[in-house]
């Protein structure tokens, strides 16, 4: 008898219906490949939404959770443990900056950015108390809270969760031009996503970055970047900010540097920053724990540029291997890359920003995810979604998609269609 119709009823059952999961039961994880209560095996093209660098269960960020499990889990922040200056000290100088403050979840870094952000207005600019403001762009994607939702620009994540926090200026992402006439004498920080990827791979226009950097150098305005999703490798390079040379004034950090192992965040910026909080004033019951700390490191020990070329060489294999198929079949698409995070959007116009990643045709995509779900290939389940690669996939990998990708491509040109 299968498992997994009964699985999922307990799940539909039990739990808020936040998600809406499709109908597989992952049961264990190995590399690229999970495997559901009835052991059906799929190829992971998701990722953990980038928190899969190196795939599931990599022996050494596996053996280093391990060892620290048979030692010490949790102390609260009144201690120090033996894993959390080599931890700080190590993302501190990866990104070139003095201190780091760990937490748990992406959205809890970004809480804790605008937090510092404020203060950092309020003691060191010298903003009149309580008349913060931070520009934020169209599109973005830094996570569920009551705070970040008000700024957010996208209304399933929004609606009926006011009244919404103030202090917060929308301004089209990639433009320049807005972002400047944007900032005032009370605005503390510039936050963005450096390449977003809630609506599918959306890159800025070339010399975007070096932009809001100048333009936040200039109006003494903290820089703050999102690389959450972005950061750790994900996109050919350390940070995103990278490509063009531009450095942020404060870091916000996530997914990846768990190792898939356990959730861990940070916010890296230098002692002029973070150095306005003091005792008392923030904190988090877990956050900087031990057993994360332990991963955290083991995970920054295995980052380098080859793993950074491996998954920038296997996405671009596996772009042009969907492209092919998909040009094959008749479907209009459109790739856009950002190292190994890149999007398929079923549409033949160029995709700048939301508006225009709403082109696609959407019953070709769900009938291409659908065909490949049959086909053992786990692809993101949205089409505003980005694929993300592992360094885990292999050469059998790489021929399972090939060889799903045919008929899923024919699927979605008679869906596209009207078949």
């Amino acid at each position: 008898m299968l498992r997994t119709p009964g699985a999922v009823r307990d799940a539909e059952r039990w739990t808020a219906h936040n998600y809406h999961p499709l109908p597989v039961v992952i049961s264990s994880a190995e590399g690229a490949w999970l495997t559901d209560v009835d052991d059906r095996r799929y190829l992971d093209f998701l990722a953990g939404y980038s928190a899969l660098n190196f795939g599931h269960r990599h022996p050494q960020l596996v053996a280093a959770a391990h060892a620290q499990l048979d030692r010490l889990t949790l102390t609260s922040r009144a201690f120090i443990h033996d894993q959390f200056a080599d931890f700080c000290r190590e993302l501190a100088e990866l990104c070139g900056k003095d201190l780091v403050l760990p937490m748990n979840t992406g959205a809890e870094a970004v809480e804790t950015g605008i937090k510092v952000a404020r203060k950092w207005g309020y003691q060191v600019k010298g903003v009149p108390a309580g008349q913060a403001n931070i520009v934020v762009a169209e599109g973005n994607f830094h996570g569920r809270t009551t705070t970040i939702v008000s700024f957010s620009t996208d209304e399933d994540a929004r609606a009926d969760f006011g009244p919404y926090t103030p202090g917060f200026t929308v301004v089209p992402y990639g433009d320049l031009e807005a972002l400047t006439a944007a900032i005032d004498e009370n605005t503390v920080a510039v936050l963005i996503e450096p390449i977003q990827g809630e609506q599918g791979v959306v890159v800025p226009p070339e010399g975007y970055l070096p932009g809001v950097r100048q333009v936040c150098t200039d109006r003494n305005v903290l820089f703050i970047a999102d690389e959450i999703q972005s950061g750790l490798g994900r996109t050919g390079a350390t940070f995103a900010c990278d490509h063009e040379g531009v450095v942020p004034d404060m870091y916000l950090l996530g997914k990846a540097l768990g190792g898939g192992i356990v959730p861990v965040s940070a916010v890296v910026a230098n002692t002029d920053v973070l150095g306005v909080l003091k005792p008392g004033e923030h904190g988090s019951t877990f956050g900087g724990n031990p057993l994360a700390c332990a991963a955290g490191l083991a995970t920054l020990r295995l980052a380098d540029d080859a793993l950074y070329r491996k998954l920038d060489d296997t996405a671009a294999v596996v772009g042009k291997l969907a492209s092919d198929a998909l040009a094959a079949a008749g479907v209009p698409h459109r790739l856009s890359y950002a190292g190994s995070m890149f999007s398929v959007f079923f549409t033949d116009a160029d995709v700048v920003d939301y508006d225009s990643a709403r082109t696609q045709q959407a019953p070709a995509f769900k009938a291409f995810f659908h065909s490949m779900l049959a086909a053992g290939v786990y692809l993101p389940p949205s089409a505003f979604e980005s694929w993300f690669v592992s360094a885990a996939l292999d050469d059998a990998a790489l021929e399972q998609i090939a060889a799903a990708l045919p008929t899923a491509a024919r699927a979605a040109a008679a869906a596209g269609n009207g078949g």
